[in-house]
């Protein structure tokens, strides 16, 4: 017998019967016993309000302190000193193009906001630097725009610190923030039109779908060349005739040209159309046209109240006299109640709604 394979054939055997080592398993972790750190609330919780003013992207991070029965201006936060303009970090804004903030033009970036109490004319200050901690180290060399602003007193106080955005507009808004029974805003005006308008001119050259009525809407609402504005949405009505809201929208531009009758026109030609129109859309439309008459005499009118005796609950009750809206707006109602078949109620207020306190 062949000696190698021999001894070959012992040791694959010896191998076989030998018992499998198996590691040991691994010996359980020592369970912590250390409690988890609580978190708590902070005391004056962080915040992010976000806006796109125009074409620009506004972002504000800030802390809302609350006042807890204390006094704030001229109290916690004195008249004369720099304020954070928040609680914690120093409250911060970010453009993404350049703006006009108050009188003063800001290019696009991150700043600190500071502001500096008084008790009848504020300081708005934007700082170049965006990383401070309270107003501790603010640097005035660094102040790249500084806003007096008279401050608004407020019927209702505010508990909380608030900063938001308000009379939001094609191309600006006010900046405000408000605490205690102060409100203090900022004007903000973007540049749409630059941006804009070249992309506009670029679409109405280029081969695909023209944006007639937009850029029409556009230039409108901007005071640019309104010649244009209704050689666009002439286009537009081409492409649309029986688009209502076209027809009234050319009006606009037509008043704002000045031909009162061309403008008249286009207010009474929806209504018709909407008499040769099926379904509901006539009276949905003089809904929507007497409607927006009414809004329109609602705000011209005159509030009037005259006292009645007191009331079963102690109060004072009021009645509310009809004023009539001005012969503007009662011609427009006539025009309206007689293209939708109806008549106004009262003669002394074509609107049919009475004001009431």
């Amino acid at each position: 017998m062949n000696t190698p394979l021999l001894a070959l054939a012992l040791v694959s055997a010896a191998l076989l019967a030998a018992p499998r080592l198996v590691p040991a398993p691994p010996a359980p972790a020592a369970k912590s016993t250390a409690a988890q750190a609580p978190v708590f609330p902070a005391a004056s919780p962080p915040a992010k309000v976000e806006q796109r003013v125009g074409l620009t992207d506004i972002v504000v991070n800030y802390s809302r302190p609350s006042m807890k029965g204390r006094k704030i201006f001229g109290g916690l936060e004195p008249y004369g000193a720099v304020w954070r303009t928040g609680a914690n970090g120093a409250t911060t804004i970010q453009f993404s193009t350049d703006v006009k903030f108050g009188d003063t033009e800001v290019p696009a970036g991150t700043y600190s906001l500071f502001s500096i109490p008084g008790e009848k004319e504020w300081t708005v200050v934007l700082n170049e630097a965006a990383n401070q901690w309270g107003a501790y180290a603010h640097d005035p060399e660094k102040d790249i725009a500084r806003v007096p602003v008279k401050p608004l007193a407020l019927g209702t106080p505010v508990e909380t610190f608030a900063i938001g955005f308000s009379d939001l507009k094609l191309a600006g808004a006010n900046f405000y923030f408000e605490w205690e029974r102060v409100r203090v805003q900022v004007p903000i005006e973007t540049d749409v039109a630059t941006t804009l308008v070249p992309q506009i001119e670029a679409a109405m050259a280029g081969s695909g779908p023209k944006p007639y009525f937009q850029a029409a809407m556009f230039y409108l609402e901007s005071g640019l060349d309104l010649k244009q504005a209704l050689t666009w949405i002439d286009l537009a009505l081409a492409e649309e005739p029986e688009a209502m809201w076209i027809v009234y929208r050319r009006g606009l531009i037509l008043e704002k040209l000045g031909d009162k009758a061309g403008a008249a026109e286009a207010a009474r030609k929806p209504i018709a159309m909407a008499e040769k129109a099926a379904g509901g859309i006539k009276d949905s439309t003089c809904a929507w046209a007497t409607a927006s008459c009414s809004a329109c005499a609602e705000r011209a009118r005159s509030r009037v109240h005259v006292p009645r005796p007191v009331g079963s609950l102690g109060r004072p009750v009021a009645r509310a006299r009809v004023v009539a809206p001005p012969p503007r707006i009662a011609r427009r109602m006539r025009v309206v109640a007689a293209s939708c078949g109806s008549r106004p109620r009262n003669p002394r207020d074509p609107t049919g709604l009475g004001t009431r306190s």
